[in-house]
């Protein structure tokens, strides 16, 4: 116990010296296994994992942890991903691209400075051209501004090094039959499944990391057409879910309504987010979820073992959703929120176009019904074992 005071007086009289006092400190490289003080602490909230896209390249998507334990205000200048193996420097971030990436408390408002005692999660992704180049551990170095004098050196801090893993990812095959289906808010550019951080149960989840909401366009690249207001006016709705590999049905909840589209709905519970749903249990602690099914549609059972290619559903609207859609994800527990979100791939399906307008364009497609901005790919490209990215438009290859 007195070991802990001595050592908290000694970090306290370092304040005290610094803000004033004739504290006198070396500007010599501090080596490694020495103690030195980090005012601003930063970890990565789980262990990054790299996963083929579609664009060829591989992609970790991952949160940095900062926090302020200084006794006033630090303003992040600078944000920099190493190599440690390769002593070199992936990614530097500044400035608005800093402000663009760090939101307060995980899910608040975007900032580059932080108060008193607060933290805050920047959200990365960075990308490699083939998986040799994907290192096998990170560190970040970050530069602030602190507001309690200090010597130079207290504003620069360096992370513990963090494990990057490469293991194989979910293989899961097509959850649905057909074609012209955009993998809407998809990775890794989109924010509102990436940047889902929900505090649940006395903890932080971020369950929806790689999720997709799939869409299917006509012809004309319309999500609609007709009673905006209509569930039957959307084309995908009501098309066959299909299971994606043979697995063990985790959980299974029916019973829930269609919402209006148009808007999310008011005064939903959390726990009633996924609406009529479906888990499951991939086996090696992976588990898929399928979320906003139709009323009714529910064709398994808790503990049913289902095979890949197997109808256990249908598209829907319940749940929290503006229009009907397919959620999906994959991730770490039987739980569509408590839980932790995993990469995954699709063994075998073409891309036939992409929204290279954006969210904005998409979002105005499903509210009006006017036809999506799509770049069509042709001839399109063949793709196994990669991850659709963000507004692809997608044929499934089914057996």
């Amino acid at each position: 116990m007195r070991a802990f005071f001595y050592l908290a007086t000694v970090l306290l009289s370092l304040f005290i010296s610094a803000c004033g006092g004739d504290y006198k400190y070396s500007n010599t490289v501090t080596p490694a296994d020495r103690p030195t003080v980090t005012l601003i602490l930063s970890q990565t909230r789980t262990i990054p994992i790299a996963v083929k896209g579609s664009d060829g390249q591989y992609h970790l998507v991952y949160e940095l942890e900062l926090r302020n334990v200084t006794q006033g205000s630090a303003v992040i200048e600078q944000v920099e991903v190493l190599d440690p193996e390769q002593d070199s420097v992936l990614a530097s971030f500044s400035g608005q691209q800093i402000m663009d990436r760090l939101q307060l408390g995980g899910g608040g408002l975007p900032s580059t400075s932080l108060g008193l005692a607060q933290f805050a999660v920047m959200y990365l992704h960075l990308t490699f051209t083939d998986n040799n180049t994907v290192p096998l551990t990170l560190q970040h170095r970050i530069r602030a501004a602190l507001e309690v004098p200090a010597p130079p050196e207290f504003a620069l801090s360096l992370s513990e090094v963090s494990a990057v893993r490469l293991a194989p990812v979910a293989v899961l095959g097509p959850p649905m039959r057909g074609k012209n289906y955009i993998a809407a808010d998809g990775c890794c550019k989109a924010t509102r499944h990436i940047r889902a951080l929900l505090p649940i149960n006395g903890n932080q989840w971020l369950a929806q990391r790689y999720a997709i909401d799939w869409e299917q366009l006509d012809d004309q690249n319309r999500l609609f057409v007709g009673d905006a207001a209509n569930v039957n006016s959307y084309h995908i709705y009501g098309n066959d879910v299909l299971a994606v590999a043979d697995a063990t049905v985790s959980v299974a909840v029916d019973g829930y309504p269609d919402q209006v589209p148009g808007g999310l709905p008011r005064g939903l519970d959390v726990a009633d987010a996924d609406g009529n749903h479906i888990i499951l249990d991939l086996g090696n602690g992976l588990y898929v979820l399928y979320a906003h099914l139709q009323p009714g549609s529910i064709a398994v059972k808790n503990d049913d073992a289902v095979k890949r290619g197997q109808v256990i559903g249908r598209v829907g609207n319940s749940g929290n959703t503006t229009a009907p859609h397919l959620h999906l994800h994959v991730m770490d527990s039987p739980s569509g929120l408590i839980a932790e979100g995993l990469p995954y791939v699709f063994d075998n399906y073409r891309i036939t176009g992409i929204n290279l307008a954006g969210t904005e364009d998409f979002d105005n497609a499903e509210l009006t019904g006017v036809p999506a901005t799509i770049t069509r790919i042709d001839p399109p490209t063949q793709h196994s074992n990669e991850l659709p990215l963000d507004l692809t438009v997608v044929d499934w290859l089914n057996e």
